[in-house]
């Protein structure tokens, strides 16, 4: 039975040989014509750049080690809940950094004007199991595709470090502020 088997296998190669062997000119053809059009169709393609950094977060811990602002609200208990860096991610997805992106780098478009920011396709996803964004921007030239990278992540720890000074101000006016009525008290 296995050999009656084997035979017709045999038998249906070399059936395809033949056949092969006859139409040896067309499938040759076929197969020159569709290499050159696969060729042609990649030398076509423009080629394409991906630039990507990455950026570490950590919570403010300050105010746990001198023990200002303890359990306030209980925000502390609402953030764990919330995913912090899906609110970073947003963040740095956000009309007023990718503002500043096409302005400090002026991205042009072919007709001259500054480009659009729905037009900046960045990529920001969270690597699993750590605190770390991957930003990520594909572009058609290499060194806009960093430069772009870039200066996302730098806008983004400017506006960072400027949000923080701001807060810590208030912080501070609430405190003077409170400083007095505290003294008042204690006497």
């Amino acid at each position: 039975m296995e050999q009656q088997h084997n035979r017709s296998e045999d038998i249906d190669i070399r059936s395809y040989w033949l056949v092969l062997k006859r139409r040896w000119l067309v499938a040759s053809g076929i197969l020159f014509t569709s290499i050159a059009l696969s060729g042609f169709a990649i030398s076509l393609q423009r080629p394409t750049y991906q630039a990507s950094g990455k950026l570490l977060f950590q919570a403010n811990r300050a105010s746990l080690l001198t023990g200002v602002g303890e359990k306030v609200g209980d925000l502390e208990s609402v953030r764990r809940e919330a995913n912090p860096l899906s609110t970073q991610a947003e963040i740095l997805q956000s009309r007023p950094i990718i503002e500043e992106v096409i302005e400090k780098l002026d991205l042009r478009d072919k007709n001259g004007e500054l480009v659009k920011p729905e037009s900046i396709n960045i990529k920001i996803e969270p690597i699993p199991g750590t605190d770390v964004l991957n930003v990520a921007h594909i572009s058609g030239e290499s060194k806009k595709a960093a430069d772009v990278v870039n200066q996302i992540m730098r806008s983004y720890v400017n506006s960072n470090i400027q949000n923080n000074r701001q807060e810590t101000i208030a912080a501070r006016k609430f405190i003077e502020g409170q400083l007095p009525r505290a003294e008042g008290e204690l006497n």
